[in-house]
């Protein structure tokens, strides 16, 4: 919030200072903007995920300080839930059918109510059957795509249940957007926390969360920082995870070794805390070492564990016994209290073990907080948050800085070209003709290099890549290869720009090349695909039929027959199948990426070319104007002297903003 007002009040200054003094050269105006509007409009954004089994709601309502979102549901009704920090508390909730409807009282009622399923249709992939319900398909155009919905969601239901729901859930029912505005604690003001779809939830609504944490509005993106869940109790191994957290990085490029989290969860739990360091371990390897993610970004919570300890100590009751967990807290339900104590009982047998401490809520609450840890993952964030939001403000002030610098540098070469006298003045202009055309030599030269053959030459060790792939002897092995050769692509993109931009670095403009990057691809479908390719239907020997037959002599003869057919899957072949459609895939990809990128690259020459004409055009224009008014040179020296002495003004000021 500091950082927000000094930034509205560095490009407030700076807009101010160009209109006073008739600042007509753009420089390098679009890119400060650019850089100013997330601190201007903007929130710093947190997207939570997790599969259903990591807490993610009690981990959310212990972020936020209280019981709001619902625990314990399966799946629910509603895509995405927006936490946003506001002095007054209410929920707006769009519905599908566009209309608006304002909650402010009760809202964990009204949210449970609003997200839960009901238990009948639990079995449902209730996000498929709303995204149709949304589209307004009829219940006919529903039920004729039930058989591929359920062969993509792994899901298999009486056609009964689905006119049920259909009738039960019209448009006006399902909430599109859920937003919850509440005052939340001081450190969180200016925040969102977006709770997202489970990972691997009934319905394959894994994408929906991929898409948000990778969307933008205008050039910046949407979420700022991803904290992935996992029940540390069930360890780090799981593949729905793993393949999660790599496309969320293939996704977000680089930008995800610098905000994506990976917290455990249900830290208390035995086989957790039996085994910490070998749990750590493996998250390191599976997410620290091959995402390229910081160690200390990889961290363990218990949000069940520090819910109860903010809410005890609010509370001011003794818990110095076990009776005392006989009623539960203010808010609590009996299903989150009784897990509770079942999580608490080992603590307090710890306690009552050692001779040398009294159990009190003084010993108690210090054993819990070692294992509640949500200070220190509260101070990951905000390291976070100053780390990634200082070094923007930094970049934008800096950027200030710099133009008015070099607008400082050109007041002072007019003035001393008006001071000498004409000749001085039109040696000026020979000298802007010469730079714009040495510039625009060198952005010849530069093209050659970037011709759409050279761009193509350069990133044709992905297609060599990509064939290679066909040498691993497994399908995880495949994916992650994938994985890696996709993040080298984008690595050589922004390494290529780099150098693009470098050379011409005052003439871009608003140019942003984040717009080109590649395709997601669907690795879960072409798995599926290679599987049915591989799969081959033989006899099921372990349901086979007798039948009975009397022979001409009377006698009866038993013949087994095996009519019965199952799967048989070839995973040899489907590891083949799956290589050849990565390949095949890949290479359109990257194809299709390859002539985004051309686009991109004339649409930068075309920029640049603009600016440097533009840029030697007002030049000379400037210049030529002191030279017709040279008979007045004074009064041009005094308008001159004006402008620096208020762009000189402006530096200090932005002196006193940095500090």
């Amino acid at each position: 919030m500091i950082l927000r007002e000094t930034v509205n009040k560095a490009v407030s200054q700076y807009n101010e200072l160009r209109k006073r003094i008739d600042w007509r050269d753009a420089g390098k105006s679009a890119t400060i903007y650019r850089l100013a509007k997330p601190f201007q409009t903007g929130y710093f954004t947190i997207a939570i995920a997790g599969k259903m089994s990591s807490g993610k709601s009690t981990f959310i309502n212990s972020l936020i300080g209280e019981n709001l979102l619902p625990t314990g549901i399966f799946q629910t009704t509603s895509g995405i839930t927006w936490i946003v920090s506001s002095d007054k508390r209410y929920m707006e909730v769009t519905y599908a059918d566009g209309k608006k409807k304002t909650f402010t009282e009760n809202l964990e009622q009204e949210l449970q109510k609003l997200v839960a399923v009901p238990d009948e249709f639990h079995s449902l992939p209730i996000n498929d059957l709303n995204i149709l319900i949304k589209g307004d398909d009829d219940l006919k155009s529903i039920l004729q795509k039930k058989e591929g919905i359920e062969e993509k969601t792994k899901t298999s239901s009486d056609e009964k249940l689905w006119k049920a729901y259909v009738a039960a859930t019209p448009k006006s029912k399902i909430a599109d957007e859920v937003v919850i505005y509440l005052p939340l604690p001081d450190e969180y003001k200016g925040w969102r926390i977006v709770d997202t779809p489970g990972i691997g939830a009934i319905g394959g609504i894994q994408q929906a969360t991929r898409e948000l944490i990778t969307s933008k509005e205008g050039d910046n993106n949407v979420v700022d920082a991803v904290i992935l869940l996992h029940n540390g109790a069930e360890g780090v191994e799981g593949t729905t995870v793993n393949t999660f957290a790599e496309e969320v990085k293939k996704s977000m490029g680089n930008l995800a070794q610098g905000r994506l989290f990976f917290v455990l969860t249900h830290a208390a739990h035995s086989d957790f805390l039996n085994n910490i360091e070998g749990h750590l371990e493996r998250a390191y390897n599976n997410f620290s070492n091959k995402l390229a993610i910081p160690q200390e970004r990889v961290t363990y919570v218990d949000s069940l564990i520090h819910r109860f300890l903010v809410d005890a100590k609010k509370s001011h009751r003794d818990f110095s016994s076990l009776k005392s967990l006989k009623t539960p807290l203010d808010g609590w339900s009996e299903k989150d209290w009784k897990a509770l104590k079942d999580a608490l009982s080992p603590f307090y047998m710890s306690i009552m073990e050692e001779e040398d401490i009294e159990l009190s809520n003084k010993s108690l609450f210090s054993l819990l907080e070692s294992v509640s840890r949500f200070e220190i993952l509260r101070e990951l964030l905000y390291e976070f948050l100053n780390t990634e939001k200082e070094k923007a403000f930094n970049e934008l002030l800096s950027l200030i800085k710099s133009e008015l610098t070099s607008y400082g540098v050109s007041l002072r070469n007019d003035i001393k070209a008006v001071s000498n006298g004409q000749a001085a003045v039109e040696k000026e202009i020979k000298k802007a003709e010469e730079e714009g055309r040495r510039l625009n030599l060198a952005l010849v030269k530069v093209q050659q290099t970037a011709t759409p053959g050279a761009i193509e030459k350069n990133f044709k060790f992905i297609d060599a890549e990509l064939l290679q792939l066909s040498t691993l002897s497994s399908i995880d092995e495949v994916r992650t290869k994938y994985m890696q050769i996709i993040e080298e692509g984008l690595s050589a993109q922004e390494k290529f720009f780099a150098t693009l931009i470098n050379d011409f670095s005052n003439f871009v403009g608003g140019f942003s090349n984040e717009s080109v990057t590649f395709q997601s691809l669907d690795l879960k479908d072409l798995e599926r695909q290679a599987q049915n390719k591989a799969t081959t239907q033989v006899p099921d020997l372990d349901r086979s039929k007798e039948i009975v037959k009397k022979k001409s002599s009377g006698r009866k003869e038993v013949i087994k027959t095996y009519p019965y057919k199952k799967d048989k899957i070839d995973f040899d072949q489907k590891r083949r199948e799956f290589t050849a459609l990565v390949v095949k895939e890949g290479r359109h990809i990257t194809s299709v990426y390859t002539l985004g990128l051309i686009v991109k690259v004339k649409e930068f020459f075309d920029i640049v070319s603009s600016s440097i004409n533009e840029k030697t055009k007002k030049t000379i224009e400037r210049l030529e104007e002191y030279k017709k008014r040279m008979a007045h040179s004074e009064a041009i020296l005094n308008e001159l002297r004006a402008k620096l002495a208020a762009v000189d003004s402006q530096l200090e000021e932005l002196k006193k903003l940095e500090d």
